[in-house]
């Protein structure tokens, strides 16, 4: 499946366009503003636009190609990122063989540089980080997310003088060629949705019979003092536990200096 995205993302320009999908835009509008995991998110336009918004977000893709694409137009328009790599931490020994197997994953997902380090060599990364072994994954970064949406939204109004970029939108209804907003009724000739948490809803929509309906979570994060971020150097994350669906707490540096730790999972009603 990897070799199927990268051939898609090796494409010019972008393979779905910089703006951000109709109704992933049309749901995060009606969210508080707060923190936003992205897993699976190609070249970023979603990501971007989430962060525009405020949204402090974390975007991941399994597809090489689309994350050199995303540092190469951050670098072309002078926007902040740091390939600053992350530690996978292991506390105890069932852990630790968990950390052997999501090695062989990221190498088979094409991830470079992977490497099981010791707790005296990952000490040398981040000083105040206990455990029993760490994997290395020096791949990973942090970027200014709202700066590439603003840019993005730049380039499409270059090519196009009468595109409309319209934020603080919520879509109420669709049908067809027409789209009910709260600002208005617009018309098109197609209409793309990327369903995600709201896929059973959609399909419900379409009159398809479904079993089975998306039950989702949201993360709360915090955010450490001056005094506490010092001690977090980049970026920590947990084993992943294959009993639970979610990330894990793990402490993430944002490109502006600030240190988050979380997610929790609380049931998200609305």
């Amino acid at each position: 499946m990897i070799d199927f995205w990268n051939k898609r993302y090796n494409e010019d320009g972008f393979a779905y366009g910089t703006n951000p999908n109709a109704f992933f835009k049309e749901q995060i509008d009606k969210l508080k503003v707060g923190n936003l995991l992205l897993p699976l998110e190609g070249e970023g336009r979603n990501a971007v636009y989430a962060a525009s918004k405020g949204w402090k977000v974390d975007a991941v893709d399994q597809s090489e190609i689309g994350h050199d694409k995303t540092r190469k137009f951050a670098k072309e328009n002078n926007l902040n990122y740091d390939v600053c790599g992350k530690i996978v931490v292991a506390i105890n020994e069932e852990e630790s063989k968990r950390l052997d197997q999501l090695k062989i994953n990221g190498e088979q997902n094409g991830l470079v540089g992977l490497k099981l380090l010791t707790p005296e060599e990952f000490q040398k990364i981040e000083p105040n980080v206990d455990g029993v072994k760490a994997l290395w994954v020096p791949e990973s970064g942090i970027i200014d997310y709202k700066g590439i949406t603003n840019k993005f939204a730049d380039k499409v109004k270059s090519i196009n003088s009468e595109s409309l970029i319209i934020t603080d939108c919520e879509v109420k209804d669709y049908k067809e060629n027409q789209i009910k907003t709260s600002k208005g009724i617009y018309k098109s000739k197609h209409i793309i949705f990327c369903g995600g948490l709201f896929a059973d809803r959609l399909a419900a929509k379409d009159k398809v019979k479904l079993e089975m309906q998306i039950v989702g979570f949201r993360g709360d994060y915090y955010e450490l003092s001056e005094r506490a971020k010092r001690k977090v150097n980049n970026l920590i994350y947990p084993v992943p536990n294959p009993e639970f669906p979610f990330l894990g707490v793990h402490f993430t540096r944002m490109i502006e200096g600030g240190i988050e730790a979380g997610p929790n999972a609380v049931l998200a009603f609305k």
